[in-house]
């Protein structure tokens, strides 16, 4: 059974006979939000059991309900056309799984099966393989949906081994996905100039690594490269380090400033020369690699134009540039506090500009109401005054690391305004996990 925190408990009480608590907070019973959640699907299984007709029972949200798979079997087995139960969610659902198999064995080419939320469901690919063995040429097969989400990965090389020709081949897909390499492999090996060969996307792909050098090496100088790609590849860095020991005009600097495999190159270019024009500091400003680099250009020059101090401040690799910063001046313009206070590890900088000055006007309380490591902050303004217009309880009410403060408010005032119930039933941290028992149960 799912455990629930000492006051939110009544709610899952309030239509159980075994308990003789008041009724008053029915209407705070969200059934919309108890039918999308997976950690109140107990409470769903025991309405569901009660009334299967329940008006409480949302289905659309019960059938996309990851953990609320024997729920549907219930009701499919109990009338298998029920009008409750809703196909097109099903079929997405890796958690009906059974039902969907069952509906497939019963009538393959039943009008309930939703064929583009099968052909996305990776839980009933064998039900996708059955179909192209039985027909190649099926239109249940939606192939767009295959190379999206990486279904059917089988029926792909089958339909290459078949025909390289065929139309179904989407090689923009296969070109870009590592799962598909092997296709990308023979088609190179059979024809290194064949007009499927997508370049830009192989260039991308850190799986087709072999291919790219192989390309490099025959023609470090052919057209099918693509510089920019290949720059933002974390495979290809032996091939970008060749090119920058020769000086080379190919390498574009922006992708490899953003390259996170890249920061030795970046390293040397700055060695090499600060100011260099090659250097964007907006995606070194945003590359975790490279926080050494931010931090020698701070200590170089604290007003240095070429820091972005946007992404420095949502950095949570640059704490200590921050710090060193607000510790240096708390009212520099520089810091972007609507960063920090979104920042998950600067809750010591929010915490102590808080207690300089509680009203500054620097606080972003929507953003400090929404951090889960500002739930310090949150109490200290809470406990100030408990109807605080700074605090935002949209924010608090789906914040996971301020259950306390709910379950405060909930104490103090069960009729609060201030709890957006909505929010609460929608914040996984309202109820306390039972893994074991969740993973029997979720996909």
């Amino acid at each position: 059974m799912t455990c629930f925190p000492i006051e939110i408990c009544n709610l899952i009480n309030e239509y159980d006979p075994r308990y003789n608590l008041d009724h008053t907070l029915t209407d705070k019973l969200i059934w919309q939000c108890i039918c999308k959640n997976i950690l109140t699907i107990d409470i769903l299984n025991a309405e569901y059991k009660r009334n299967p007709y329940s008006k409480n029972i949302y289905w659309e949200d019960v059938c996309s309900n990851t953990a609320a798979g024997n729920i549907i079997q219930a009701e499919y087995e109990r009338y298998s056309d029920s009008g409750d139960l809703k196909w097109v969610n099903i079929c997405h659902n890796p958690a009906a799984g059974n039902i969907i198999q069952a509906e497939y064995k019963r009538d393959q080419n039943s009008k309930k099966l939703d064929w583009n939320g099968i052909c996305r469901n990776k839980v009933v690919v064998n039900i996708i393989e059955a179909e192209y063995k039985r027909d190649r040429n099926s239109k249940n097969i939606k192939w767009t949906d295959i190379y999206d989400y990486l279904t059917s990965v089988e029926i792909v090389y089958a339909e290459y081994k078949y025909n390289r020709n065929s139309k179904k081949l989407n090689w923009e897909s296969i070109c870009y996905n590592a799962v598909f390499i092997d296709i990308v492999n023979a088609e190179y090996t059979y024809d290194r100039n064949s007009k499927y060969l997508d370049w830009e996307s192989i260039c991308w792909n850190p799986a087709a690594i072999d291919i790219i050098q192989a390309e490099y090496t025959r023609n470090r100088n052919s057209k099918k490269l693509h510089w920019e790609c290949i720059c933002r590849n974390m495979a290809a860095i032996d091939i970008i380090q060749t090119e920058y020991n020769r000086n080379s005009e190919k390498l574009n600097w922006e992708s490899i400033c953003c390259n996170l495999a890249a920061a030795d190159i970046i390293r040397l270019e700055y060695k090499h020369n600060p100011n260099s024009n090659n250097l964007h500091w907006n995606f070194i400003c945003g590359n975790p690699k490279v926080i050494d680099i931010i931090v020698a250009e701070y200590k170089r020059n604290s007003n240095s134009s070429a820091l972005n101090w946007t992404r420095i401040c949502i950095s949570t690799a640059a704490i200590n540039i921050i710090t060193d910063e607000y510790e240096r001046n708390q009212n520099s313009k520089k810091l972007d506090w609507w960063c920090i206070c979104s920042n998950p590890v600067a809750s010591d900088i929010i915490a102590a500009e808080y207690k300089r000055d509680s009203n500054s006007s620097k606080l972003h309380w929507t953003c400090i109401c929404s951090n889960t490591a500002a739930g310090n902050i949150i109490q200290a303004e809470y406990k100030r005054d408990p109807n605080s217009k700074k605090l935002n309880w949209n924010c608090i009410c789906s914040n996971t690391a301020a259950v306390s403060i709910i379950q405060a408010e909930y104490k103090r005032d069960p009729n609060s305004d201030n709890l957006k119930w909505y929010s609460i039933f929608n914040n996984p941290n309202i109820f306390t996990k039972n893994i074991e028992h969740l993973s029997s149960l979720v996909w």
